[in-house]
């Protein structure tokens, strides 16, 4: 083969070479398909992971949706059942993955609203927080208790205000620090920032004594009223940091000293949802908060509320188990919630709420079940405005993390 030749072939093959390369980047790393809902809906999504009775998918803009079967059409139901993820897939970034409240990074505008329509909010200071520079910030994560709220900046700032248990302003009680600030936990008495490095600051009263320098948290768990808190690691695993008095009665059993957790949800007992999805409770037992009823102690677990003594678990296929002191009346209300990614649980005094926050083929969507219509009503119009991925409250304030633009 002479020299012309042999040149010209090595252009073609670096030709071909340049062009397959072209053809493989501009392969998208999911393809997509338009499912269909058994009323004609459409979602046009790729297929993320299944199980034997919904599909994970998600959408172009990065949103996941949770489908379950027996509301798709036949052709699609066929579908899931014959596809397999392949091993080949990307992995699905956390931060576009619906995480539980508790635990999921976020990030959105802060949003304060009056409790009961129409009403003032005082002592917050709602307006002195609409004149800081920081309104217009992105948030990371937030928490209330009582007449004031703390929150973190998605960069990684501190912002506190409001009143505290004595009625005093809550200035220059944030740390000294040029930390990354993530999360955050707010208490009557004790106040907690958790640095990217899990290392915690604690901003009002005194750490408690099972609390040491060497305790890592990205997350603190409290219930003010017994003084029962836990750590949480970057990797799930649970430590008991509350007041030495309570640990007998609320410390996790042994078994679980190894276990990863997703979530911890606090009252007169304790539940945890692991990185599995499997449900674990333990603490107190006088009102039936203990054992786990049959038909969730083996199920995978997507979201759990906690009203007083009474547990509100949403399995992964929406069915929803309730066990405990007022069973029968939240049964009466409640039979299923498809799509749940989380719950919220408000309380003022006599009044509660328990709010779902659902992934639907249209989008987002709430569900509030409470002992008072009007306040079912009212938050129902806050939550479909404002679609918050985050909610908590004061006495007199509700505080939202929404990420609508």
């Amino acid at each position: 083969m002479n020299s012309h030749i042999l040149t010209h072939a090595r252009h073609l093959f670096a030709i071909c070479l340049m062009f397959c390369a072209i053809a493989v980047a501009q392969t998208p790393l999911n393809w997509t398909r338009a499912f269909t809902s058994t009323d004609g809906r459409q979602l046009q999504a790729a297929p993320i992971s299944k199980t034997d009775t919904s599909i994970t998918v998600r959408r172009e803009d990065g949103q996941t949706f949770i489908l379950q079967l027996d509301k798709l059409s036949p052709a699609d139901q066929s579908f899931v059942k014959a596809w397999t993820a392949p091993a080949s897939s990307p992995a699905i970034s956390p931060a576009k993955v619906p995480e539980n409240a508790a635990t999921g990074p976020v990030a959105g505008r802060l949003v304060i609203v009056p409790i009961n329509e129409g009403a003032p909010i005082n002592p917050l200071g709602a307006g002195a927080f609409e004149n800081e520079p920081l309104k217009d910030s992105l948030f990371a994560d937030v928490d209330a208790c009582d007449h004031h709220v703390l929150a973190v900046t998605a960069d990684g700032k501190a912002v506190c205000f409001g009143m505290d248990q004595d009625g005093k302003p809550m200035v220059d009680v944030l740390p000294k620090t040029k930390r990354k600030m993530v999360a955050c936990t707010a208490a009557t008495g004790r106040d907690f920032l958790m640095d990217e490095d899990g290392h915690i600051e604690v901003m009002r009263g005194e750490p408690f004594e099972t609390m040491t320098s060497r305790t890592k948290a990205r997350r603190i768990f409290l219930n003010g009223r017994h003084e029962v808190a836990f750590a949480m690691n970057s990797e799930g695993r649970l430590q008991f940091v509350g007041h030495p008095n309570d640990r007998n009665s609320f410390d996790f059993p042994p078994d679980l000293k190894d276990t990863a957790f997703r979530s911890l949800y606090l009252s007169s007992h304790i539940v945890g949802i692991t990185t599995e999805g499997k449900l674990h409770v333990w603490g107190s037992t006088g009102n039936g908060q203990l054992p786990l009823p049959e038909e969730i102690a083996d199920a995978k677990v997507s979201a759990v509320g906690l009203r007083g003594s009474t547990t509100i678990a949403v399995r992964d296929d929406g069915k929803i188990v309730i066990w405990g002191e007022d069973r029968k009346w939240w049964d009466s209300k409640l039979s299923s919630a498809p799509g749940t990614v989380e719950a919220w649980d408000l309380t003022d005094g006599y009044w509660g709420a328990t709010i779902f926050r659902q992934e639907t083929p249209q989008g987002r969507a709430y569900t509030v079940y409470s002992n008072s219509n009007d306040r079912d009503v009212y938050l129902k119009k806050l939550l479909d405005l404002h679609q918050p991925v985050k909610i908590r409250q004061t006495r007199d304030a509700i505080i939202m993390i929404s990420d609508v633009q």
